[in-house]
């Protein structure tokens, strides 16, 4: 086995001084020696080694126990990353819009994390933030795996402390009357009210054959009959006096409501 130049020869304190052929001699056995205790093909690397006060198994050992630990500690790392990447990527979630609000979109369908409020039947275990949201005040579903969404399609929305109320289209109703008589110059003449034609919202609301007041007058006796004649816009159209509101000017949206935070997908 090669032996190591001695130490002083190379770090200058060797006196008298290294000449420039005991440095070229000592650089050449350092080039075999490191060659006998690195190179995969040397037959003396183990003596080499021993020459060095190198346990091989033991190194071996140590070596194998570090790869591993480093292993570990490299999935636990990626694990954690991970872990703390998908924690804070959900509380930025949270943090914005809550799972149950309703918004209005001006596309035809609803962005990541909405669904459209069309009174469909969704599955209570597919969407369950929003089940806890607003629970069945739109709709039971089957009563069992599904509830219904808001129906919003064709409907404005209203305020109100119970969520869930559906009022039907209508509107407020316009009624009146006035009061008139026929008059007869005979008082055997009997006239009822329906002989005159009345229709949508006129309608009789009373009539009398009864002579009520004779009165005098230059051509002679004159005798009346009273009536009176009421409105109901509701005769005409069953929308008057359905609501007490009027359809204001509209412009259409998409109504949508949050179901879930888009950074985790339910699909």
């Amino acid at each position: 086995m090669t032996q190591l130049p001695e130490k002083n020869l190379l770090d200058g304190s060797k006196l008298p001084k290294t000449t420039t052929g005991e440095m070229k001699d000592a650089l050449g056995k350092l080039r075999d020696y490191l060659n006998e205790l690195l190179g995969e093909d040397s037959a003396d690397k183990e003596a080499a080694r021993l020459a060095l006060g190198i346990d091989l198994a033991e190194l071996e050992s140590r070596l194998d126990v570090l790869a591993r630990n480093k292993a570990d500690r490299s999935e636990l790392d990626a694990k954690t990353d991970a872990s703390t990447l998908e924690a804070a990527i959900q509380a930025m979630a949270e943090s914005g819009v809550p799972v149950g609000s309703v918004h209005y979109f001006a596309m035809a369908e609803p962005p990541a994390g909405y669904l459209k409020c069309d009174g469909a039947a969704v599955g209570r275990d597919m969407y369950p933030e929003l089940f806890s949201a607003i629970g069945t005040a739109f709709g039971a579903g089957d009563g069992e795996t599904t509830f219904n969404l808001p129906d919003m399609i064709g409907r404005f929305a209203e305020g109100s402390a119970t969520p869930g109320t559906v009022k039907e289209a209508g509107l407020p109703n316009a009624t009146g009357t006035f009061t008139g008589f026929a008059a007869k110059n005979s008082p055997s003449a009997t006239h009822d009210l329906a002989e005159i034609a009345m229709s949508g919202m006129f309608h009789s609301l009373h009539a009398s054959n009864s002579i009520v007041n004779p009165s005098s007058s230059a051509s002679g006796s004159e005798w009346f009959v009273n009536c009176s004649v009421a409105t109901d816009l509701s005769r005409s159209n069953a929308l008057f006096g359905a609501s007490d509101t009027v359809q204001p000017p509209a412009l259409t949206l998409l109504p949508c409501i949050k179901a879930f935070h888009a950074a985790i997908n339910r699909v």
